[in-house]
C-alpha cells in the first residue's frame, strides 16, 4: 500500500522478516543498546556488532511485544540478519551475523 509506519525501535531490514500468515506483522531483530556509530553503513561494514533481541511489531495496532532476548535466554549474543518467517507462522529462521551460524526461534503464539 505504500504506507509507512513509525516506530520507536531502531531497525535495519536485514533483520526483519514479514509474516506469511497476517500481513500487519513484521519480526525483527532490535539491537540492545544501539552503540554510537554511523548506521546502517558501520553494521553492514561489520565494525559494529549486535546484542540483539527480538520482536514481534503489529503495525495495524502500533504494538511492539518482546519474544526473545537470546543473551538471556539461551546465553549467547546474536547479531540478526537475513530473518526469514515460515509458511507455517511458528519460526523464525536467521543467521548469527557474528559467527554464520542458522538459527530458529519459535513464534509464541
Amino acid at each position: 500500500s505504500k504506507k509507512t509506519s513509525a516506530t520507536t525501535l531502531k531497525l535495519i531490514p536485514e533483520k526483519c522478516a514479514w509474516s506469511k500468515i497476517d500481513t500487519n506483522i513484521i519480526y525483527c531483530g532490535v539491537p540492545l543498546p544501539l552503540p554510537n556509530a554511523d548506521y546502517p553503513d558501520a553494521w553492514y561494514k561489520g565494525s559494529v556488532s549486535f546484542d540483539d533481541s527480538l520482536w514481534k511489531l503489529d503495525i495495524g495496532t502500533g504494538s511492539a511485544t518482546l519474544i526473545s532476548v537470546p543473551s538471556e535466554d539461551v546465553k549467547e549474543a546474536i547479531d540478526v540478519t537475513d530473518m526469514r518467517a515460515d509458511n507455517a507462522g511458528n519460526m523464525l529462521i536467521f543467521i548469527n551475523k557474528k559467527d554464520g551460524a542458522l538459527w530458529v526461534q519459535d513464534i509464541p503464539q
